[in-house]
């Protein structure tokens, strides 16, 4: 998260946390357990290997503990 955040300012952080901030939640689905495959694919939008994510720089979590991931 380093590189995507290196350029924001201390206004944009401040105006990252008061829209966080102001969020309404939102009421979790009736069966919201999805199987491990459905979860992973959205993590691999962004932390995909290289060859398939080149235009985002994120890092790869493929070797991250699964605690972290």
């Amino acid at each position: 998260m380093q590189n995507a955040v290196a350029e924001l300012t201390d206004t944009d952080f401040n105006n990252l946390a008061t829209y966080f901030a102001t969020q309404t939640p939102v009421k979790p689905q009736v069966n919201p357990l999805k199987t491990p495959e459905q979860l992973v694919e959205k993590c691999d939008r962004c932390h995909a290997a290289p060859e398939e994510n080149q235009e985002l720089v994120v890092p790869r979590i493929e070797f991250h503990h699964v605690r972290h991931a």
